[in-house]
């Protein structure tokens, strides 16, 4: 049912190591993409997580200073910001100055999934409306997950085929490069 659409082959700079950051780096590496990945606040979750994906072709970086970071946004193809990271962050500044794709993990999981995604967002109760509207859908006959700003990242739901809808908590920040 899912017509994936697959990205250039190229080099993708992850800018956040949380969990949306981790699964986009985890899917982009799957897809043929050299990964490296930036985090400006190491910590003792996030190192794991990379310890758990590590591979040929990953890397991590930590609390890169400005002249690493450019040098890493100039020998991307495309950046990937982790959910929270601001707008002002220099590896997008950089990134947006230069014509280089900045793409949300939200923007990634919408190109490669033909999956029907119903985005929740506003400003007060979007987990309430999420986990109504999953279970309505559910109620209805259709196979469905919650997603998003959940221990789910979308481009983790969307590799479940058998899914006929995901509903997605979609927070200003994981909209914000969409």
């Amino acid at each position: 049912m899912s017509a994936r659409v697959e990205l250039p082959r190229g080099r993708v700079l992850v800018v956040g190591l949380g969990v949306a950051g981790e699964a986009a780096a985890r899917h982009l590496h799957r897809r043929g993409c050299t990964v490296t990945i930036v985090e400006d606040v190491p910590t003792a979750p996030g190192r794991a997580r990379f310890a758990e994906i590590e591979a040929p072709g990953m890397t991590l970086v930590e609390q890169p200073d400005e002249s690493t970071v450019a040098r890493l946004v100039h020998a991307c193809d495309l950046v990937v910001p982790s959910p929270g990271v601001l707008p002002t962050h220099p590896a997008l500044l950089l990134a947006r100055a230069e014509q280089i794709p900045v793409w949300s993990e939200f923007e990634l999981a919408t190109r490669w999934s033909s999956i029907p995604v119903v985005a929740v967002t506003g400003t007060n109760g979007k987990t309430t409306v999420t986990t109504l509207v999953e279970r309505m859908l559910r109620a209805g006959g259709l196979r469905t997950v919650a997603a998003g700003n959940t221990d789910l990242p979308l481009i983790d739901a969307i590799d479940d085929l058998a899914l006929d809808v995901v509903v997605v908590e979609a927070s200003s920040f994981r909209l914000a490069f969409s």
